[in-house]
C-alpha cells in the first residue's frame, strides 16, 4: 500500500501524474478503491485529482490526498491490469 509522507519527492509526483496522463482514455468508470469507497467517473476524477497534486505537491497539507491518488494508482493496476 502507498506510503504515507507529508510530502513526495518531485520524481515521484512527476511519475503518478504521467501514468494517469499515460492511461486516462483506458481509466474504467467506477472502481472500488477499498470496501467502503467506490470513485465513480474515474476518467473525470482522475483528472481533476492530478490537477489537484499538481497544484498542491508541495503543500504538506495534502501529503494524505495525494495519497489518496497513489492508491487509486494501485488499485488500478490491482483490478484492471493497468
Amino acid at each position: 500500500m502507498a506510503e504515507y509522507k507529508r510530502l513526495y519527492t518531485k520524481e515521484e509526483i512527476d511519475d503518478l501524474l504521467q501514468w494517469f496522463a499515460q492511461r486516462y482514455d483506458r481509466l474504467p468508470e467506477r472502481i472500488a478503491l477499498d470496501d467502503s469507497t467506490t470513485v465513480v467517473g474515474m476518467p473525470d476524477t482522475a483528472r481533476r485529482l492530478c490537477e489537484m497534486v499538481e497544484t498542491n505537491c508541495e503543500n504538506p497539507t495534502f501529503g494524505a490526498c495525494i495519497r489518496h491518488v497513489f492508491r487509486l494508482r494501485e488499485r488500478l493496476i490491482e483490478d484492471c491490469g493497468l
